[in-house]
């Protein structure tokens, strides 16, 4: 998927929130890998403004938790 959106010119980037739920799951070798995912997104500091920056750009957020951003109307990818 990586490779694709990198492909398509998309713009990648994680916050703390979204490290902190990648990480939180797998063991040893899910983890490494895991690990290099992230190093290839850029990665943003949390807060409002961020928040709000991304809504009007449209972002598509990837989450292990679809539902709870299919509810708000949010473009989701799920890993």
């Amino acid at each position: 998927m990586l490779a694709r959106l990198h492909a398509e010119g998309a713009q990648l980037y994680t916050c703390d929130v979204v490290t902190c739920e990648i990480l939180s799951h797998g063991d040893e070798s899910q983890l490494r890998d895991l690990r290099i995912l992230l190093n290839a997104l850029e990665y943003v500091a949390t807060s409002p403004t961020a928040a709000r920056c991304a809504a009007e750009l449209g972002a598509t957020v990837i989450t292990r938790n679809r539902p709870d951003f299919e509810r708000q109307g949010i473009a989701v990818l799920t890993y």
